[in-house]
């Protein structure tokens, strides 16, 4: 996702910079946006057609998608049907394992954050 205004800061950064915003960010998540960001309705889109095309790619075989902790929340997020405001209660540790069989009625999560 591109964060606009906060493009290539580290959090502690944007706390300091950006304070009122990245509290409103928090507390509001999803709904409040960052100056210039990606729209996250954009971004979700993204998100899934990749992870679509993958798999259309792959069938009966396995893949590996190596990515940030956005896109494994969201996709983690929309196969267990969880609402965008609760995808910070997944943790993502780096280098964490992520296991989902897609199949043609759904998908299974079989780990996360291994």
């Amino acid at each position: 996702m591109h964060f606009g205004q906060w493009e290539g800061l580290p959090w502690n950064q944007i706390v300091r910079r950006f304070p009122k915003l990245a509290a409103l960010w928090i507390e509001r998540f999803p709904r409040q946006t960052i100056p210039g960001a990606e729209p996250l309705s954009r971004f979700k889109k993204r998100i899934a057609t990749g992870v679509r095309e993958i798999v259309a790619a792959n069938r009966g075989q396995c893949a590996l998608i190596v990515t940030h902790a956005g896109v494994i929340r969201f996709t983690l997020g929309r196969v267990l049907g969880m609402p965008a405001r609760n995808l910070f209660r997944l943790a993502q540790d780096s280098c964490a394992v992520n296991v989902i069989d897609f199949m043609e009625k759904g998908a299974v999560v079989r780990c996360i954050n291994g």
